[in-house]
């Protein structure tokens, strides 16, 4: 089994192991990461999931992938409201968080993997709410 050889809080770095392939996907590398993680388990329990289940990813899903994208909304807005007030006046030195090469490359790392985390549940939500319609049941 490979392992990721660089803590799950660094940065990428170019000679980071590769991306494994995805069971289902053959030859073609996949890139691990929530997202993508979250398609093929859904893919694999699709047609053994409930009526009652499919509904609960459809509508409580399209719920949480809001309410998780309007709190990553107000997270980086608010830090940019930090970071744009924390300007120094010449003699008062920057001080604070987010102003470094190795703060800000770690920010929009997490940042990114929030965002990949709710593209990857949108899309179980609409694989779930397209099932729902296959089933009649939308």
């Amino acid at each position: 089994m490979n392992r990721r050889t660089t803590p799950p809080t660094a940065a990428p770095t170019h000679d980071a192991p590769p991306a494994q392939p995805a069971p289902e996907a053959g030859a073609v590398r996949v890139v691990f990461d929530a997202r993508n993680a979250m398609c093929l388990l859904f893919r694999a329990a699709r047609p053994h999931l409930s009526v009652d289940e499919l509904s609960w990813l459809s509508i409580d899903g399209s719920d949480y992938a809001e309410a998780l994208a309007a709190n990553a909304a107000v997270v980086a807005d608010n830090i940019g409201w930090l970071v744009k007030g924390d300007n120094g006046d010449g003699t008062n030195p920057r001080v604070g968080s987010f102003q470094s090469n190795a703060d800000v490359p770690q920010l929009l790392f997490h940042l990114a993997s929030v965002f990949t985390q709710i593209a990857g549940l949108v899309n179980v939500v609409g694989e779930a709410t397209v099932e729902l319609g296959e089933r009649g049941q939308s």
